[in-house]
Protein backbone atom coordinates (compact mmCIF):
# COMPACT_ATOMS: atom_id res chain seq x y z
CA UNK A 1 0.00 0.00 0.00
CA UNK A 2 1.29 3.45 -0.87
CA UNK A 3 0.13 6.42 1.19
CA UNK A 4 -0.67 9.70 -0.57
CA UNK A 5 2.14 12.23 -0.30
CA UNK A 6 0.07 14.58 1.88
CA UNK A 7 -0.22 11.82 4.53
CA UNK A 8 3.46 10.90 4.24
CA UNK A 9 4.39 14.54 4.90
CA UNK A 10 2.68 14.43 8.30
CA UNK A 11 5.67 12.63 9.88
CA UNK A 12 3.43 10.15 11.64
CA UNK A 13 4.40 8.81 15.03
CA UNK A 14 2.95 5.42 14.10
CA UNK A 15 1.11 3.73 11.26
CA UNK A 16 -0.70 0.49 11.93
CA UNK A 17 -3.27 -1.77 10.36
CA UNK A 18 -6.13 -2.39 12.76
CA UNK A 19 -7.34 -5.96 13.19
CA UNK A 20 -10.71 -4.87 11.71
CA UNK A 21 -9.02 -3.97 8.42
CA UNK A 22 -8.48 -0.21 8.47
CA UNK A 23 -5.33 1.89 8.66
CA UNK A 24 -4.57 4.17 11.63
CA UNK A 25 -2.06 7.01 11.26
CA UNK A 26 -1.22 8.55 14.63
CA UNK A 27 0.36 12.00 14.45
CA UNK A 28 0.52 12.99 18.10
CA UNK A 29 0.17 10.79 21.13
CA UNK A 30 0.04 13.12 24.10
CA UNK A 31 -2.79 13.28 26.58
CA UNK A 32 -5.24 13.25 23.66
CA UNK A 33 -4.23 11.35 20.51
CA UNK A 34 -4.57 12.94 17.07
CA UNK A 35 -4.53 11.14 13.76
CA UNK A 36 -6.40 9.66 10.83
CA UNK A 37 -8.26 6.46 10.10
CA UNK A 38 -8.45 5.21 6.52
CA UNK A 39 -11.16 2.71 5.66
CA UNK A 40 -11.32 0.50 2.56
CA UNK A 41 -14.38 0.83 0.31
CA UNK A 42 -15.78 -2.52 1.48
CA UNK A 43 -15.24 -1.86 5.22
CA UNK A 44 -17.86 -3.34 7.51
CA UNK A 45 -17.98 -1.92 11.07
CA UNK A 46 -17.40 -4.63 13.70
CA UNK A 47 -20.42 -3.48 15.75
CA UNK A 48 -23.33 -1.01 15.46
CA UNK A 49 -21.65 1.46 17.85
CA UNK A 50 -18.34 1.60 15.94
CA UNK A 51 -16.77 5.09 15.99
CA UNK A 52 -15.13 5.95 12.65
CA UNK A 53 -13.53 9.12 14.05
CA UNK A 54 -14.47 12.70 14.89
CA UNK A 55 -14.53 14.36 11.46
CA UNK A 56 -15.24 12.77 8.10
CA UNK A 57 -12.82 14.51 5.73
CA UNK A 58 -13.64 12.59 2.54
CA UNK A 59 -15.17 9.19 1.89
CA UNK A 60 -13.09 6.62 3.78
CA UNK A 61 -10.84 9.17 5.56
CA UNK A 62 -11.63 10.29 9.10
CA UNK A 63 -9.76 12.58 11.47
CA UNK A 64 -9.72 11.79 15.19
CA UNK A 65 -8.69 14.12 17.96
CA UNK A 66 -9.10 13.50 21.67
CA UNK A 67 -9.59 17.23 22.25
CA UNK A 68 -12.36 17.57 19.64
CA UNK A 69 -15.14 16.17 21.78
CA UNK A 70 -17.52 19.11 22.06
CA UNK A 71 -18.60 21.01 18.93
CA UNK A 72 -19.23 24.12 21.04
CA UNK A 73 -15.75 24.23 22.61
CA UNK A 74 -13.30 26.96 21.58
CA UNK A 75 -10.92 24.26 20.35
CA UNK A 76 -13.55 22.79 18.01
CA UNK A 77 -14.57 26.24 16.76
CA UNK A 78 -10.95 27.13 15.90
CA UNK A 79 -10.52 23.78 14.15
CA UNK A 80 -13.74 24.22 12.19
CA UNK A 81 -12.64 27.73 11.12
CA UNK A 82 -9.42 26.24 9.73
CA UNK A 83 -11.41 23.64 7.80
CA UNK A 84 -13.54 26.37 6.22
CA UNK A 85 -10.37 28.00 4.86
CA UNK A 86 -8.93 24.83 3.32
CA UNK A 87 -8.46 24.41 -0.42
CA UNK A 88 -9.78 20.84 -0.62
CA UNK A 89 -13.41 21.57 0.21
CA UNK A 90 -13.33 19.56 3.44
CA UNK A 91 -15.97 20.57 5.95
CA UNK A 92 -16.57 19.64 9.53
CA UNK A 93 -19.08 16.91 10.29
CA UNK A 94 -18.86 16.56 14.05
CA UNK A 95 -19.76 13.08 15.18
CA UNK A 96 -20.41 12.44 18.84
Amino acid sequence: MRLPEVLQDLSARSIKMDSDGYLVIEIISRRAPIGFCIYPEDFKPPDPFFNYGDLKLVEGLWYYDGEYNDPESEYAKRFDALLKKNKYGVTSSFVN
